[in-house]
């Protein structure tokens, strides 16, 4: 593989789905173009929210920026040959509230090699506990699912040119929170599944994400948050390939009341 390749293999991550495309990279830099890229990015994996709902009517746009980094064995001899990369990336999301425990969305991501994410996303609460006082403590819990379409840049073994790959992932999970109204802790687990279209290549490939947040809402408007996401990525043509993600974000969101 030329200086040109393996600078492509190393700097290939995508948003909520860039690092995921260097994954594919790092399967070929190992491989040394003996094999094409057997796995499909998944959705963005952070969940950038509480387990909380918007009032009816309500509505938040937030902007979320990340560093995905990833720990690569696809394809690897042994548990010392690791592949690690890491890269910037960015999401952003659109929520509404429709009654009293039920927000619908959409969610996306962009990344490097001109990748991206988008579609949309429902949260249903379905666990609510507050104590009597306005700004007592409240816990909540939550399922969210959704679906993302997004595609990406993908170099193969004999092409001068990148080819476009275009994706569908899938993705359901829970999300638990607790706190006073000004700030509140959330831990959730989400499990995509993805598969990349128009090739011949069996590229299924399954994401279960753990997820940690801090949300403070600086006033009734304005909040911020952080998270840690810590994912593994599976092939279902070879079990044995195996991947670990690690992916700290930061965001912020603006609410307002809708038309």
């Amino acid at each position: 593989m030329n200086d040109t390749r393996k600078r492509w293999a190393r700097t290939s991550s995508a948003s909520g789905l860039s690092f995921w495309s260097k994954l594919c990279a790092a399967l070929l830099g190992l491989t040394q173009v003996q094999s094409a890229c057997r796995y499909a990015p998944p959705p963005l994996p952070s969940s950038g929210q509480g387990a909380d709902t918007l009032a009816n009517g309500r509505i938040a746009a937030g902007l979320e920026a990340g560093l995905g980094t990833s720990a690569s064995w696809w394809n690897a001899s042994n548990m010392t040959d690791v592949d690690v990369n890491d890269e910037w990336v960015g999401g952003l999301r659109l929520r509404r509230g429709f009654g009293a425990d039920t927000e619908l969305g959409i969610v996306g991501g962009v990344g490097p090699q001109r990748s991206f994410v988008v579609g949309p996303e429902l949260k249903w609460r379905f666990g609510h506990v507050a104590a009597p006082e306005v700004d007592g403590p409240a816990f909540h819990a939550a399922w969210v699912t959704g679906l993302g379409i997004g595609a990406a840049d993908q170099y193969n073994p004999g092409e001068s040119e990148p080819r476009r790959d275009i994706f569908l992932a899938p993705y359901t999970g829970v999300v638990g929170s607790g706190g006073v109204q000004a700030a509140q802790m959330y831990v959730g687990f989400r499990f995509a599944a993805s598969d990349n279209f128009f090739n011949d290549r069996d590229d299924l490939t399954l994401y279960p994400i753990l997820q940690f947040g801090f949300l403070a809402n600086a006033s009734k408007s304005w909040s911020l948050f952080i998270e840690a996401d810590l994912a593994g990525g599976l092939t279902t043509e070879d079990f044995g390939d195996s991947a670990l993600i690690f992916y700290p974000t930061a965001g912020l969101s603006y609410s307002f009341d809708g038309p």
